[in-house]
């Protein structure tokens, strides 16, 4: 009987040792901790979930916590992703003058190059000893391949990519326009959250859920968030019909 409950704390003390917060404030009450470290997850949703504000939080918070991040966007410049996430008290620029963030804009027309640059890529983690990556959005890398096949060999390279970086990645995922894509995108990660912006009584609400987490024991039901002047805040004790 010692026995086992020495296992039982050894795999519980594992655990521990092997998530890292989310920076989401409420998911690791409901995620058994956060994220898996070193895990890839998909944060799936439609237009104006809340998706690239979950992805920068994910990474600011991570900074403040000692985890230097890498944001790949497809979508936003610089200057105007900053310029909105500052809304938030988020100075993004102080964290890049410090090296602790590094932000890469690609025009979508430019996909090419980002494949194209693997090794500098690495070479970014390595120099500024990156913890945390974000693609916002990956949807826009699953539009390169022009059949099923292609794209699907195109994304597998991205995750074994992405794993060998060694780093904690969270691929935000456009499901309206895209489900196809969406789907391919999440079948290769290791944790799917969804994002949702429902019509309840005539008022918008939001909310999140976690719907897969390997290895991990989560909540499975949807609990409403709100985008406060801290970002994102989910209210853990409630439960959002959707």
């Amino acid at each position: 009987m010692r026995n086992l409950e020495k296992v039982i704390s050894m795999i519980s003390k594992k655990r521990m040792i092997d998530k890292i917060p989310s920076g989401i404030q409420g998911l690791d009450e409901i995620t058994e901790g956060g994220f898996t470290k070193n895990s890839i997850i998909a944060l799936s949703g439609a237009t104006g979930t809340g998706k690239t504000i979950f992805g920068m939080q994910f990474v600011y918070n991570g900074i403040n916590n000692g985890e230097n991040g890498l944001y790949i966007c497809f979508e936003e410049p610089k200057k105007i992703m900053y310029k909105n996430m500052l809304k938030l008290g988020w100075n993004l620029s102080a964290y890049e003058n410090e090296q602790k963030l590094t932000y890469l804009a690609y025009p979508p027309h430019e996909v090419d190059l980002f494949f194209d640059q693997e090794d500098t890529l690495l070479n970014l983690i390595d120099k500024f000893a990156i913890s945390r990556v974000v693609i916002d959005t990956a949807t826009i890398l699953g539009m390169n391949f022009d059949t099923k096949n292609k794209r699907k060999e195109g994304l597998l390279r991205l995750a074994d990519r992405l794993r060998s970086w060694g780093c904690t990645s969270l691929l935000i995922n456009e499901t309206q326009d895209f489900p196809e894509i969406a789907y391919s995108i999440e079948s290769l990660a290791d944790a799917v959250i969804y994002l949702y912006y429902v019509m309840d009584k005539g008022v918008r609400k939001r909310g999140i859920e976690v719907y897969e987490m390997r290895g991990s024991k989560h909540s499975s039901q949807v609990h409403p968030f709100i985008i406060s002047s801290k970002g994102i805040e989910i209210k853990t004790k409630s439960v959002l019909k959707i």
